[in-house]
């Protein structure tokens, strides 16, 4: 694969920030000591007026040119996984990249700190739509949807990027669906994408990012997924474990693997081994350190809790999200709580606590005066949530209950009717009931015998 990569130190600057002539004078600064180049980057949109934001570019380029060569500066719009990305133009960002070119600047979309070319995120755009036309066509429930795309997920091998390459190339969704590696972030970011583009309201999933530690040091980062499923077929309705990266297929395997695949949250403390910390809380700050980064080298990024220490903006458009398992309990943000509250059961449970909690705390006159003035009632619905996260994560661990052996192997059945074509269906039930078997088999030994470590092949820092 041709990668367009960034080479050197990047100095990631969001262009329709406002206070952008500071940001380009801390650059300046920064670039006297550091040999630092700086990508301008900004949200995709289709109903962006992209005429009026490349005068606003151009404006930008041209104030660096005085000081900076053009080989230091790139442009591009953020790749944005969590969105259809079906939806993104290419042909409408043709005269931007002939453009740049011509400047000898480079231009593209970014993605896991790494600039793709349009050719790229183009070819990406066709394997996802294609893989989730696919299955739409099918008609499937929504478990069998997510176990469909699971499966084709999996069957890719876990390899990692060549030695001197961009990392992004095994992580992001751009980099493995334009070459062959792929480890723990890749898997659930191609597994994302596909869902995504098959916009079933009933099938959503959320990343979940760890840090892995034992005897309080960090021995590895691992990336896997949360799902959210609502199947009436099926009774499901709840949030699930799912993590491709344990089930893809190995050299010897003659059955799929799924281990991982709707795993109740509560097992997920069977499995591990080492103590979970989390990485998944919300924040769009980082230390320059994390972002500057020579010649891509693997970093761990760190999260600054003291807000005046942060030297960089970098603003994601896929945060760590989601639900992470810690060594305190159950950490869910706000696309989680977001998602509760649009399931009318668990929101009416939340709202009983809710009033229960401002009759404790206030008088009635005071009740009727917060329920009257909106921000009252957000700050204090805000304060009820952060004094019951043991009622909300008791709540998210109802909702995941174990996935009945006969619905999966129903499930499973279903699926591979639709993509095994040289079987009948006699062959494809005995085919269904070998695998479950052997997952069965391998379960028991590997997780109540061995306690399964969850966490085996991810990426140890000191291998």
């Amino acid at each position: 694969m041709n990668e367009m990569e960034v080479q050197q130190q990047v100095y990631f600057l969001d262009v329709t920030q406002k206070n952008i002539k500071a940001y380009l004078d801390q650059f300046l600064q920064l670039k006297k000591a550091n040999d630092v180049s700086i990508c301008l980057k900004m949200p995709y949109n289709t109903d962006i007026d992209k005429e009026e934001l490349k005068k606003h570019i151009d404006k930008i380029i041209e104030f660096l040119r005085k000081d900076v060569s053009k080989n230091s500066i790139s442009v591009a719009f953020e790749f944005d996984n969590n969105k259809n990305i079906e939806k993104i133009n290419i042909k409408d960002l043709r005269d931007w990249e002939s453009d740049f070119s011509r400047k000898g600047i480079k231009f593209g979309f970014i993605d896991q700190l790494n600039l793709w070319t349009l050719n790229q995120v183009e070819n990406t755009i066709n394997i996802i739509k294609n893989n989730a036309n696919k299955i739409k066509e099918l008609h499937l429930s929504p478990l069998e949807t997510l176990l469909n795309a699971y499966i084709s997920v999996t069957k890719r091998r876990y390899k990692f990027e060549r030695k001197g390459q961009n990392f992004a190339i095994s992580r992001s969704v751009i980099g493995v669906t334009n070459g062959d590696s792929i480890v723990c972030t890749g898997y659930s970011e191609l597994l994302k994408s596909i869902i995504n583009n098959i916009a079933n309201k009933n099938i959503q999933l959320f990343r979940n990012n760890v840090l892995i530690q034992q005897d309080n040091k960090t021995q590895a980062w691992h990336t896997n997924l949360i799902a959210y499923v609502k199947d009436d077929k099926y009774n499901i309705d709840g949030y699930y474990y799912l993590d491709p990266t344990w089930d893809y297929q190995r050299e010897n395997d003659d059955y799929l693997r799924l281990n991982y695949f709707m795993i109740p949250l509560k097992n997920i403390k069977e499995i591990k081994k080492y103590a979970i910390r989390d990485l998944s809380i919300n924040k769009k700050d980082f230390d320059i350190k994390s972002i500057i980064m020579p010649n891509y080298v693997k970093t761990r990024l760190r999260l600054f809790k003291n807000f005046n220490k942060i030297h960089l903006y970098y603003n994601t458009s896929d945060p760590y999200n989601g639900l992470s398992f810690t060594k305190d309990g159950l950490h869910f943000d706000n696309l989680i709580l977001n998602n509760i509250l649009k399931h009318k059961k668990l929101k009416n449970q939340i709202l009983d606590n809710f009033d229960q909690f401002l009759k404790e705390n206030y008088t009635e006159l005071q009740i009727a005066y917060i329920k009257m003035n909106s921000n009252l009632y957000k700050n204090s619905f805000t304060k009820f949530l952060n004094k019951n996260h043991e009622f909300l994560e008791k709540i998210i661990y109802k909702t995941s209950k174990q996935v009945d052996l006969q619905a999966l192997k129903y499930a499973l059945y279903n699926v591979l009717c639709c993509n095994v074509k040289d079987k009948n269906k006699n062959q494809i039930y005995e085919l269904t009931e070998k695998t479950l078997e052997n997952n069965i088999k391998m379960s028991r030994y590997e997780f109540n015998q061995k306690a399964k470590d969850a966490f085996s092949e991810c990426e140890y820092f000191n291998k």
